[in-house]
């Protein structure tokens, strides 16, 4: 099982993980779509489904293609990405932004992997609902857009807060991300009409923790190590 706070595209290039996040960078780098998606959030229907360390590990594919990529982590109550990319939570972030108090310009961080930079959280504020709704997002998300050839977003789940559904309005498109064993069908499919109720585009399902995902992965390398040492 995938450590939370693990970087795996990073620390084990060779394993099933990395090559299932360069699989799904593959379907967003040639998905036929009518309208250009710059903007992608990820949420799931409830917590503790591997929302965060998707995104962080399909940011890295992405930047390691050469695209300009910037992580905006919109999840303003139980933020991780900082702790996923070793920076400091008391660094100013997203909700310094959106109170007025720096430009968006000041609080985008290097991540030390080429390509690839991040907007932190900020400050965890008591009316993270109220911030996340207002022109202010919008305007970070446009200004950020300029700047790199994806922006992905992290956001709360859908079903416990109604923050995702707020910023599934204003992003380009969205990921479910859905954790076998975490949710419930019917939970997975409340989130989903949930995200269509505010006109959310809904580009895909990711099935994280999948066994039948390991069983083939694991057959694949058995059959490919086979083959090697057959030559």
């Amino acid at each position: 099982m995938m450590d939370v706070r693990t970087l795996v595209v990073n620390h084990s290039p060779k394993s099933i993980w990395a090559e299932a996040f360069r699989a799904f960078r593959t379907k967003i780098l040639h998905s036929k779509k009518d309208s250009i998606v710059k903007s992608i959030l990820f949420t799931s229907a409830s917590a503790g489904e591997g929302k965060s360390v998707t995104v962080a590990n399909t940011a890295v594919v992405l930047a390691q293609t050469g695209k300009k990529v910037i992580i905006l982590d919109c999840d303003l109550r139980k933020p991780v990405q900082h702790e996923i990319f070793k920076k400091r939570k008391t660094n100013r972030g997203l909700t310094n932004f959106l109170n007025g108090e720096c430009s968006i310009s000041d609080i985008v961080q290097d991540t030390g992997i080429p390509n690839l930079r991040l907007i932190t959280s900020g400050p965890i504020l008591f009316n993270p609902s109220e911030l996340l709704d207002s022109d202010k997002v919008e305007e970070a998300i446009f200004s950020l857009k300029s700047q790199a050839d994806y922006i992905i977003v992290d956001s709360p789940p859908v079903l416990p807060v109604t923050d995702a559904c707020i910023l599934g309005s204003k992003v380009d498109g969205i990921i479910l991300v859905v954790g076998v064993g975490k949710v419930q069908p019917e939970m997975a499919l409340r989130a989903k009409e949930h995200l269509e109720t505010v006109n959310g585009n809904i580009l895909g399902v990711i099935i994280n923790r999948s066994d039948t995902f390991v069983e083939q992965s694991a057959y694949y390398h058995y059959c490919e190590n086979v083959e090697k040492a057959a030559n």
